[in-house]
């Protein structure tokens, strides 16, 4: 699935982690928008269908407007997300470390001779 879908949903799931009772598109909206993801209620509906059918959520109640709560796989699925992210961030920090003693050595070279 595409990369930005997939931050999409960790982030719906992230929500719905630590909400206290199930959530509704509106509300899901609201908090996405509230952590700087613009999504509009049917977009976040597209992502709740899409989480049903994986596994990682399911409905409250007969009618899917009923609200969403978070499965036992799609805390599993969070989690794997988070190790993800961590790692990718470590990556990108020692990355950076690394270009600027790279750059440091360079200049002292040049300085020297």
């Amino acid at each position: 699935m595409e990369k930005d879908v997939e931050r999409k949903l960790v982030a719906i799931l992230k929500i719905l982690s630590t909400a206290k009772e199930s959530l509704g598109a509106r509300e899901i909206s609201r908090k996405l928008a509230d952590d700087g993801i613009h999504l509009t209620e049917r977009a976040v509906r597209f992502h709740l269908q899409l989480m049903d059918e994986r596994g990682l959520t399911h409905t409250t109640g007969k009618l899917a407007r009923a609200g969403r709560v978070i499965t036992d796989k799609g805390r599993e699925e969070l989690s794997n997300a988070l190790v993800s992210d961590k790692v990718g961030m470590v990556s990108g920090e020692w990355m950076s470390f690394h270009i600027r003693q790279t750059l440091t050595w360079k200049l002292k070279a040049e300085i020297l001779y």
